[in-house]
């Protein structure tokens, strides 16, 4: 096991997109939210779809891509996530970040099963982050910590949306 961490930050969690859609399309349509709405998201055998989860859908079907390719806008790291981590580690803290909760789940649960952080938090005031993410994140350490042995099936109970 390695050493134990402090803190571990999660800095993105990008709900789905059926999240917003039921939110706007009970709006006026000629609301401007609804009217970019249904222009930045297009409607793809029969689901209406952000750009990169276009992108994601037709790389599922091409061969030699892999069993399950996932892109996101948002693949570079997040920088109010690294910052956190960077300023926490410069004062005595063992810290790692993740950046996309989703996509980097995998990598969460290697961290809270291996390093059995102390606390996690979500750097809300820097980023978009939803108060049910932060509970989800809050859960996940609040276990990790009570737990003697971390069990990563837990975490993927737990859902982002709950």
């Amino acid at each position: 096991m390695d050493s134990r961490l402090d803190c571990v930050v999660i800095g993105y969690n990008d709900p789905p997109l059926s999240f917003h859609e039921h939110r706007l399309m009970e709006m006026d349509e000629a609301a401007p939210e609804r009217r970019v709405f249904m222009r930045e998201h297009l409607m793809v055998e029969g689901v209406r779809r952000a750009p990169m989860d276009i992108v994601n859908h037709y790389a599922r079907q091409q061969p030699g891509i892999g069993p399950d390719p996932y892109y996101h806008v948002g693949e570079v790291p997040n920088l109010a996530a690294v910052y956190l981590a960077s300023f926490l580690r410069r004062r005595g803290f063992t810290a790692e970040y993740v950046s996309l909760f989703r996509p980097e789940r995998a990598r969460l649960e290697e961290l809270l099963e291996r390093r059995r952080p102390g606390s996690s938090r979500s750097p809300r005031r820097s980023i978009s982050c939803r108060g049910r993410s932060r509970r989800s994140a809050s859960s996940c350490a609040s276990a990790a910590r009570t737990r003697t042995s971390w069990s990563a099936a837990r975490l993927s109970t737990i859902s982002p949306w709950t």
